[in-house]
């Protein structure tokens, strides 16, 4: 379980969990805009997972985001990395 430990205090209830607790508001308010704590909390399950290659973030985001999007993507690419190094 990953949890933002910038919004949530409490320890979890539930037994027989593997927590990890990233501040993943806070590292997103510092690239510039709270709106990427979800990716930065995906950098994080990336890395524990080894379910995401951060080689491929940028053509996953480019097939996933409309065109008109794409001017977010080094954002949201440097918020799955800080994530990713925050674990």
């Amino acid at each position: 379980m990953v949890i933002n430990s910038t919004l949530v205090k409490e320890e979890p209830r539930r037994s027989g969990l593997k927590v990890v607790k990233i501040e993943a508001s806070g590292i997103a308010d510092q690239i510039g805009n709270i709106r990427f704590a979800n990716m930065v909390a995906l950098g994080a399950m990336a890395k524990l997972t080894n379910a995401l290659n951060l080689a491929d973030i940028e053509g996953i985001l480019r097939k996933f985001f409309p065109q008109d999007k794409h001017q977010f993507i080094p954002r949201n690419i440097q918020a799955i990395q800080a994530g990713y190094g925050a674990v």
